[in-house]
C-alpha cells in the first residue's frame, strides 16, 4: 500500500506514512504502483521532493524521460499521467508549460483514482486554468483527493465550499 499523499510505501502495520506522516486509509490502494519500475522510482522521487523549486528542477532534470512518460499515460499508467500532466504543468525543455494539456493527463488519471491528479485538477478547475474556471468541478475534485486523505485537498475544500456558501449568503443578502 502507497501514500496517497508522497507515495512511500507503508510498511507492514504502519498507521501513518514515514515519508509525510499522512494517515493509512482504505482508499490508499488507489496510488497502487506504476507497471513500470522507472516510472514508479521516479514518480517516488518526485513526491519525496518539497514542493516548490526542487519538484520543478527534478522535472526539468527529467526532460529525457518525458516520452516515456507519455507513452506510459497512453496506456492508461496513473503515475505516468501525473509526470506528463506535471512536464506540461511546469514547462520543461521541449514540452512548454501547456495547462491544457496538463489537465488532460491529471484528469485522465484523476479518473483512476490518483488523489494527487484529483487535486491538481481541482487547482485548475478552481484557478480556470486549461479550461473555465468551475469552482462547482473544483470542489468535486477536492472532494474525492480529499477522501482519499490528501491534507492540502481536504483545506482547498474547506475553503470552496466556505467559498461558495458565502457566495449563497450574499445572493440571498442581494435579493433582499
Amino acid at each position: 500500500m502507497f501514500c496517497v499523499e508522497c507515495g512511500t510505501k507503508f510498511p507492514e502495520g504502519a498507521q501513518f506514512c514515514p515519508g509525510c506522516g499522512t494517515a493509512r486509509t482504505k482508499s490508499a490502494n488507489a496510488m497502487a504502483p506504476s507497471g513500470n519500475a522507472d516510472i514508479h522510482a521516479d514518480y517516488v522521487e518526485y513526491m519525496a521532493l518539497p514542493a516548490g523549486p526542487a519538484r520543478e528542477q527534478f522535472m526539468r532534470d527529467k526532460a529525457g524521460s518525458i516520452p516515456r512518460y507519455i507513452a506510459a499515460a497512453e496506456a492508461d499508467d496513473a503515475e505516468a499521467c501525473f509526470l506528463a500532466g506535471r512536464a506540461y504543468d511546469v514547462g520543461v525543455s521541449g514540452y512548454e508549460k501547456n495547462d491544457v494539456e496538463a489537465a488532460k493527463w491529471y484528469r485522465k488519471a484523476a479518473g483512476q483514482g490518483n488523489a494527487v491528479c484529483q487535486f491538481n485538477l481541482g487547482n485548475m478547475y478552481a484557478d480556470g486554468r486549461g479550461m473555465a474556471q468551475d469552482e462547482a468541478e473544483a470542489v468535486k475534485w477536492y472532494r474525492k483527493s480529499a477522501e482519499q486523505g490528501h491534507a492540502k485537498a481536504q483545506a482547498n475544500l474547506a475553503f470552496a465550499q466556505f467559498n461558495l456558501g458565502l457566495q449563497e449568503i450574499w445572493a440571498d443578502l442581494e435579493k433582499k
